[in-house]
């Protein structure tokens, strides 16, 4: 799994990403909480974007799950800090994003 995080205004991370993420981010990022897009799983939470990048399987698969889930998804993760980032990161690397899904999906 690699990911990049977004800082206030400047990008993190696996230097192979940050290009694609940086043209993805006008177009996509600001508009959503949590959205799938081909292999890569995106989260912003306040002033923390993260994408993360999942070489296991297709994310963009995941698309079929409501949109409703998919925001509740993204206001359970109080990302706070880089350290939340990568913690976050290393929960998701455990576990299927499936699995992810169905647990942080549960309110």
């Amino acid at each position: 799994m690699r990911f990049v995080v977004k800082v206030k205004d400047e990008w993190v991370g696996d230097e192979d990403l940050l290009d694609v993420v940086r043209i993805l981010d006008k177009s996509k990022i600001d508009r959503c909480n949590l959205f799938f897009d081909d292999k890569v799983l995106y989260f912003n939470r306040g002033e923390y974007t993260v994408a993360i990048i999942d070489s296991r399987r297709n994310v963009g698969a995941l698309r079929f799950y409501e949109k409703n889930l998919i925001k509740k998804i993204g206001m359970k993760l109080k990302l706070k800090s880089v350290e939340d980032v990568f913690k976050l990161a290393e929960e998701i690397e455990r576990m299927d994003l499936d699995e992810f899904i169905s647990k942080r999906g549960d309110v």
